[in-house]
């Protein structure tokens, strides 16, 4: 079972033309069976900065065998403008198993996520 992602390596407090960045690491279950999701969100409502973010994600830890959980860390990177302020960037845990989608928000207390603060861009 999933437990929420943990976040870190964050930059949320940014000067304009810096990069905003977070790494999400968790155990998203069995091979080939869940993954990290992510989203991003201005003052709660869901954005799209897909053309904008610039993702790497690899298995931090790699199972000797299909039996063993994979842990996944996935950091998501953003050069900074004025437009940024205010976002923040959000990370879901998705398994067929526990939560086979992305919900629409981040909520730690019954979705399996993690979110950052909001941005600061300066």
């Amino acid at each position: 079972h999933p437990s929420p992602p943990s976040l870190s390596n964050v930059q949320t407090n940014v000067q304009e033309d810096s990069n905003i960045s977070a790494t999400c690491t968790d155990g998203v279950g069995y091979p080939n069976r869940g993954q990290i999701i992510r989203k991003s969100y201005h003052n709660g409502k869901s954005i799209d900065l897909t053309s904008e973010l610039y993702i790497t994600s690899s298995n931090a830890i790699q199972p000797g065998d299909d039996s063993c959980p994979v842990t996944t860390e996935s950091t998501m990177t953003l050069k900074a403008n004025i437009k940024h302020q205010n976002i923040t960037l959000v990370c879901f845990v998705v398994n067929p198993d526990v939560q086979p989608t992305a919900p629409d928000n981040c909520i730690p207390s019954t979705n399996v996520c993690c979110e950052t603060k909001q941005v600061n861009v300066y």
